[in-house]
């Protein structure tokens, strides 16, 4: 998503005048959930036009090398009476998008075959949900290879894998037990685990399964110091990275490994009993985008804990990993392993070995992180949110505009006409939202960080920046907690201690936004 000007989340750019339309707050409410729905959806939809566009480029390649005309009439036809037949009701709605699909397939194809040499076939990600992947970044930083998105359904897999129209995969949830019958090798690592991450192509054109899972997560607990030697370990979840992690502790002379499942020995409804245990990894969704604020287990229970990790990467905090923190204990999320077991990969890939591989990390995290400004009421946090947004070319959020959108009516009006309460509740659910985006810019409320459960939504998936400025030059028009400099006065007392508190930097605003802007750059 690209910054523009008139972006709102919960409105969009429809140009609905919310003041004109009379709406409860239930269905408000109801209207929120259905676009956050339509959002998940269209972000599927682009990872998944992406990926079409870049099979096109291989069907041109066919094509030009077979003499094929690019337009085909029949194939064009028969798709159509297909998708028709799929779409019910919606078919000739669905038949009108297809038909600009088709249109710009044919004219990239031609593109390709004129004007761009011919691309080699290139690596990608196998799996079945993949908007939120962070792979085609990473790996474009790792290596100068193409490499893409391969969304697919379980039906299709066997049919993708044979039609070779890559040269080497990683291979995501659900597939990495699905793709073994279909490998002709697998190395020492992926035979052990029973799970496939990576896939490469043999000489003979046969595949080669290997785990570099394995080398991600063995590396994770190396630079992030926590030791696994005689420790007692506990594993919540049972699927193939649970298989991973277990043979990595395996390996590093774990005391004793202990598997977490919903059924067996040791469940969840048992789990309070391990009170032994030094370290705990979690290899399950939970807690995972968009479901952000769950934890698997309560770290109460175990009282000797050396160490905890969770191999989940979006968000970067998760409720597990703030809980260890607030604990003082050793603690490390999936991102590095995410990014080191593509190096791995990149590796088999390439023949070459990365040697960047912690700075795409820092690059990966840095984009990938909400940038929030809080400060005092009338401090610049719009005007310089907004310029830092046009500047890195990431979405830019105000959580009072949000709110305005959801009520149909200002915030002063707000205040008079349902209170405080009933503000404070909206901006709460408005920034449980917002905080769980990744790489968008994020201008909250002046009191919004009053709210534990607020300072809690926002540390998720996010660097916070106090944006200070002095009390005398805030702007206090419309603002109803700060219509005086005595009432301002008073506000400070309580706020400027929590800014700078949550704060991961302090940048003075000295009245130009796009300087501050250029400011915030340099320091992030």
């Amino acid at each position: 998503m690209t910054y523009s000007p008139g972006y709102s989340l919960l409105s969009g750019q429809s140009g609905i005048d919310y003041k004109s339309i009379k709406i409860t707050d239930e269905e408000r409410m109801e209207l929120l959930d259905i676009r956050k729905k339509i959002d998940a959806l269209d972000n599927e939809l682009v990872a998944m036009l992406c990926a079409r566009m870049d099979l096109s480029d291989l069907v041109a390649h066919i094509k030009q090398t077979q003499k094929l005309p690019v337009y085909a009439p029949l194939r064009e036809a028969a798709l159509k009476d297909r998708l028709r037949s799929l779409a019910g009701s919606h078919g000739e709605e669905v038949l009108a998008v297809y038909e600009t699909i088709l249109e710009k397939s044919r004219a990239r194809q031609i593109t390709v075959q004129k004007d761009i040499p011919i691309p080699e076939k290139p690596f990608g990600l196998l799996g079945e949900h993949l908007s939120h992947s962070y792979s085609v970044k990473i790996h474009a930083l790792l290596g100068s290879y193409p490499y893409v998105l391969f969304p697919t359904k379980k039906d299709n897999v066997q049919d993708f894998l044979e039609s070779r129209i890559f040269s080497g995969l990683n291979v995501t949830i659900p597939y990495k037990e699905t793709v073994l019958p279909y490998c002709a090798a697998l190395s020492e690592k992926a035979r052990r685990i029973a799970a496939v991450n990576t896939i490469t192509i043999q000489p003979d054109g046969s595949l080669h399964g290997d785990n570099t899972d394995y080398d991600g997560f063995a590396q994770l607990l190396t630079e992030s110091g926590i030791s696994v030697k005689n420790k007692v370990a506990l594993i919540l979840g049972s699927g193939g990275s649970s298989r991973t992690v277990s043979c990595v502790l395996e390996d590093r002379g774990a005391k004793e490994i202990r598997v977490i499942s919903r059924r067996g020995k040791n469940t969840y409804e048992t789990i309070h009993t391990h009170k032994d245990t030094q370290l705990i990894v979690n290899t399950t969704p939970v807690g995972m985008f968009p479901h952000n604020g769950i934890s698997p287990v309560d770290l109460t229970h175990f009282p000797n804990l050396e160490g905890v990790v969770d191999l989940i990467y979006n968000p970067h905090y998760t409720a597990l990993l703030r809980q260890a923190k607030e604990w003082g204990i050793p603690h490390a999320g999936g991102l590095p392993m995410l990014v080191y077991q593509a190096a791995h990969s990149s590796f088999s890939f390439s023949g070459i070995e990365p040697s960047n591989v912690e700075e795409v990390l820092r690059t990966v995290e840095k984009d990938s992180l909400n940038v929030i400004l809080c400060g005092m009421p009338g401090c610049g946090k719009t005007s310089v949110g907004k310029a830092y947004a046009r500047l890195t070319n990431r979405p830019f959020i105000d959580t009072d505009a949000c709110i305005e959108d959801i009520c149909g009516i200002k915030i002063p009006h707000i205040f008079e006409k349902y209170g405080e309460d009933y503000f404070r509740a909206r901006e709460q659910e408005v920034i449980a939202l917002v905080s769980r985006m990744s790489g968008a810019v994020i201008s909250l409320g002046g009191g919004s960080v009053l709210s534990k459960q607020n300072q809690i939504n926002i540390s998720q998936n996010s660097r916070v920046v106090y944006l200070a400025s002095p009390l005398e030059k805030l702007s206090s028009g419309g603002r109803p907690l700060s219509k005086n400099k005595e009432a301002i006065t008073e506000l400070a007392k309580d706020r400027i201690p929590i800014y700078e508190r949550m704060s991961d930097l302090t940048i003075h605003f000295d009245a130009n936004p796009e300087t501050t802007a250029v400011q915030l750059a340099e320091m992030i």
